[in-house]
């Protein structure tokens, strides 16, 4: 159903999600108690860069499987 041609997209957007999440839990919370500020604001933002990355294949993969294939 959402299957595009490459069938190995799905993944790569759960290891997006993953990562993106582990990064904001666990990262971004240890830099912040650790009062290491230059190094948690990298993290926020690579961790939401990861989910946003992932949403957007997401999306992406349904748009191109909904109105292209």
């Amino acid at each position: 159903m959402l299957q595009s041609e490459a069938g190995y997209i799905l993944y790569v957007v759960f290891l997006f999600l993953a990562t993106g999440a582990c990064i904001l839990l666990i990262d971004a919370t240890r830099y912040k108690k650790a009062e290491l500020r230059r190094e948690g604001k990298f993290s926020f933002f690579l961790g939401w860069g990861n989910i946003v990355a992932g949403v957007s294949l997401w999306g992406g993969n349904w748009a191109y499987s909904t109105f292209f294939a």
